[in-house]
Order: structure tokens, then sequence, then C-alpha cells
């Protein structure tokens, strides 16, 4: 937006135009058993809290604790 801002002592010369930028941060559980394409960050784009941040920490019952990205870790037929 390129409009004028003038502060609020009514001031002869227009000030520079300001952006506030909210800075909370919260986090959210979120267990869905078929995940679609982006269907985590589509969910909360539309309540209006944008997805900055996605950990997965589990698939099915089987817990990645603190796997790294490209990690494997080898499994047995009690895991699955």
């Amino acid at each position: 937006n390129n409009s004028a801002c003038y502060t609020s002592r009514a001031e002869s010369h227009p000030t520079n135009p300001t952006t506030t930028i909210a800075t909370t941060t919260s986090w959210v559980s979120l267990t869905i058993t078929e995940g679609k394409n982006r269907q985590v960050r589509r969910m909360t784009a539309a309540v209006g809290h944008p997805t900055l941040r996605l950990v997965r920490v589990r698939i099915g019952r089987i817990a990645l604790d603190r796997m790294m990205v490209g990690e494997v870790r080898a499994f047995d037929s009690s895991d699955v």
C-alpha cells in the first residue's frame, strides 16, 4: 500500500507507511488417518493460521523419535 500514513497528532507532513507483524507462535497437534498432499497446510491456512513448520512424529504405531532427514531405520515384523 503506497498511501500516506498520518500520526495521531495530525502533523502537517505524512509519515512513512507502517506494517505491524504479529510474532506469536502456536503449536498444534493434529492426528489424521489418511493424509492427502499438503492437507495439513491447507487446513491451517483455511482458518487463518498458515503452517510455518510441519513435524511428523509418527507413522501409524511407529514413533519417529529424533530421526534426522534422510536417516534410515530397520524395522522387524513386530514394528509393522
